[in-house]
C-alpha cells in the first residue's frame, strides 16, 4: 500500500498510512496485554500462572485482533479522527472485541477464565492508548497542510480539487495561470515552496525548473500518478501504453498468485460450510415468495473475457429480463421483498462461492460484468476491456469505494477503481478490501 508520505510528497508529514497505523495498533494491543497483568492482575490469575511463551502467543494475537476490529470498524481512514466521541467509542468496541476473544481462548486452552479487572485495564488502555496516537499524529499533520502546485489545465484543475473535497484530503492547491506566445503555451513563475508539483505532462518544466524544484525538497508527480497515489484510483483517461506494458500480471510474484488461490479455496470452503444455514433459510424465503426457480445463474465476462456462468439466488421477479438485458439499479421495481433483503446484506452472492472453488472467480476483484453491457461499455468506456486482466471477485476495491453501478457514468468511476486495483494488487490490498467489505456488510449496504 502507497503511504501519505509518498502520495503528498510532504517535507514534514507525521500522518500514517493504514498498514502505517495497523502495526502501531498491533504494538499497542501486543504490549498493554503483555505488560499490564504483570502490574495489575492479583497473583492467583490466570495470566500469571501459564508460560511466559504462551502468554506472548495470547499478547501477539490480543494486538492482530485489536488492529484488525480497527479495520473493520473504519479507524483507519482520513476522517476517522475527527468523529470524535464516535471514534473513542469504536475504539472502545474494537479493544473490546480483541479482549472478549481472548478470554474464549484461553478459556479453551487454559480451563480458567481472566480475571476480570485484568481485562478491564487492557481494554480501557488500548482503547486510550490508540485514540491518543491517532488523535496527536492526525493534529500535527493538519498544522501544515500539504501545497500542490497544479501546472495542468483548469478543467483537470476543478476536477482534482473536487475529487480531494469529496475524500476530505486536505490539500493546499496553487494553480498557475497560463500564457501563449504564438503556438507554444507556458506558465508564469512558479512557486519553488510547494511540496508536490502535478505536471500535465513532463515537457512542461525545463530541466532548470525541475532542478530548481528537486533541491527545494518538491516532489514532481505526473497528473496519473498523483491521481493514483492519492486518491486510489485511476480514471481511464490517464492509461496509456507506458501504463499497460508496466503491468506486468503473469509475472508478478508466482508465490503471491498462488496464495491467493489457496486462500480463495479455503475461504470459499469456510463460507460455503458456515452460510450453509442461512443460504437454506433464504431459499425458503425466495420459494414461499415467488416460487422456483431458486437460483439466478447468467453468463458473465471471466479472466481475459472467457464467459462463465455465475450463480446467484434470485431477487427479482420472473419476468424481469422478458424484454432483454437491463442495467440494475438501487430502487428497481423488479426486486422482490425478499431480494431486497437478500441484495441489502448480499446473501444472494453467497452461490458465488461454488464458483470461487472451481476457479471462475477469486475473493478480490473487478466485479464480473454481462457480456451485453461490456461490449457497449467497451465502445464508451476506454481501457474498460482491462478489467478482465484480472479473475473477476466477489467483492474489490470499486465495491467498497464507489456506488452502484446502473448507468455509463458510474461505471466509468467503478472501472478508475478497478484500474487502481489491478495495478497494485497484492495480498494485503486484497486483505485491507475483505475487512472493509465485512465493515460494509456490517452497515447493510451493497
Amino acid at each position: 500500500m502507497l503511504t501519505e508520505q509518498e502520495s503528498s510528497g510532504v517535507r514534514e508529514d507525521w500522518s500514517l498510512d493504514k498498514r502505517g497505523k495497523f502495526v502501531l495498533n498491533c504494538i499497542i494491543g501486543s504490549f498493554l496485554f503483555a505488560v499490564l497483568p504483570i502490574n495489575f492482575a492479583h497473583f492467583t490469575e490466570t495470566l500469571l500462572l501459564i508460560d511466559k511463551s504462551w502468554l506472548v502467543g495470547y499478547s501477539l494475537l490480543h494486538g492482530l485482533v485489536f488492529a484488525i476490529s480497527l479495520e473493520v470498524f473504519g479507524r483507519y481512514e482520513v476522517d476517522a479522527c475527527n468523529s470524535g466521541w464516535s471514534h473513542l467509542f469504536f475504539t472502545l468496541c474494537s479493544a473490546g472485541v480483541s479482549s472478549t476473544l481472548l478470554i474464549l481462548i484461553i478459556w479453551l486452552i487454559e480451563y480458567d477464565f481472566i480475571g476480570r479487572y485484568v481485562i478491564a485495564y487492557v481494554t480501557l488502555g488500548s482503547t486510550l492508548l490508540s485514540f491518543t496516537f491517532s488523535v496527536v499524529l492526525s493534529r500535527i499533520n493538519s498544522m501544515k497542510k500539504t501545497k500542490v502546485l497544479l501546472l495542468v489545465q483548469d478543467s483537470f484543475a476543478e476536477r482534482i480539487e473536487q475529487k480531494a473535497r469529496e475524500l476530505k484530503i486536505p490539500f493546499q492547491w496553487i494553480r498557475h495561470g497560463r500564457k501563449r506566445s504564438g503556438k507554444e503555451e507556458s506558465f508564469s513563475s512558479f512557486d519553488y515552496s510547494a511540496d508536490v508539483v502535478v505536471p500535465e505532462r513532463m515537457g512542461i518544466l525545463n530541466e532548470r525548473e525541475v532542478l530548481k524544484f528537486v533541491s527545494a525538497g518538491t516532489k514532481i508527480s505526473p497528473i496519473e500518478l498523483f491521481w493514483c497515489e492519492s486518491f486510489r484510483s485511476l480514471p481511464p483517461e490517464y492509461v496509456d501504453t507506458n501504463w499497460l506494458m508496466s503491468l506486468d500480471l503473469h509475472l508478478r510474484s508466482p508465490f503471491n498468485k498462488r496464495v491467493k488461490r489457496l486462500l480463495d479455496l479455503g475461504l470459499s470452503f469456510c463460507g460455503i460450510s458456515v452460510l450453509s444455514p442461512i443460504l437454506l433459510l433464504a431459499s425458503v424465503a425466495v420459494v414461499l415468495e415467488s416460487g422456483f426457480p431458486l437460483f439466478f445463474n447468467q453468463t458473465r465476462s471471466g479472466f481475459m473475457g472467457n464467459p462463465y456462468t455465475l450463480h446467484k439466488i434470485r431477487t427479482m421477479n420472473k419476468k424481469a429480463e422478458s424484454s432483454g438485458p437491463q442495467w440494475a439499479d438501487k430502487q428497481d421495481n423488479r426486486i422482490t421483498r425478499v431480494g431486497k433483503f437478500l441484495r441489502k446484506w448480499r446473501i444472494d452472492e453467497i452461490p458465488q462461492l461454488w464458483n470461487i472453488m472451481k476457479g471462475d472467480m477469486s475473493v478480490v476483484g473487478p466485479r464480473p460484468e454481462r457480456p451485453e453491457f461490456d461490449r457497449i461499455l467497451s465502445r464508451e468506456i476506454p481501457h474498460w476491456e482491462c478489467r478482465s486482466l484480472v479473475k473477476p471477485g466477489l467483492t474489490g476495491w470499486a465495491q467498497i469505494r464507489s456506488q452502484y453501478a446502473s448507468d455509463e457514468e458510474s461505471s466509468r468511476e467503478k472501472l478508475a477503481h478497478d484500474l487502481y486495483y489491478i495495478k497494485y494488487a497484492s495480498f494485503f490490498f486484497d486483505l485491507e478490501i475483505v475487512l472493509s467489505t465485512l465493515r460494509s456488510l456490517t452497515k447493510g449496504s451493497r
